[in-house]
């Protein structure tokens, strides 16, 4: 049982470690970068500027950045593991 729990330890450590690079954290998200895009653009009309994968609160989120015709960005929030729409948030860099 001793083991057992060090072994739970290692790998709880080692999970979140995976978390902290971005190269490591998009396996583990269902919705992939292409639809959370498709998902942006439904809410948000325009071009992807960028999109990130955001470890929030214990949960995976897209952020992406769009820009419309007329000049405004939006960031739109979307949950990496179901697709819903987190938020969306009139960017004013």
């Amino acid at each position: 049982m001793k083991y057992l729990s060090i072994a739970f330890i290692m790998m709880v450590g080692c999970s979140s470690a995976a978390f902290a690079d971005y190269d490591r954290k998009e396996p583990f998200a269902r919705i992939s970068r292409g639809q959370a895009h498709m998902i942006a653009r439904r809410v948000a009309p325009g071009y992807v500027k960028n999109s990130d994968l955001d470890l929030r609160s214990g949960m995976l989120r897209w952020k992406v950045e769009t820009k419309n015709r007329f000049g405004f960005d939006h960031d739109v929030f979307i949950d990496a593991m179901s697709g819903r729409i987190l938020g969306v948030r009139a960017d004013d860099d």
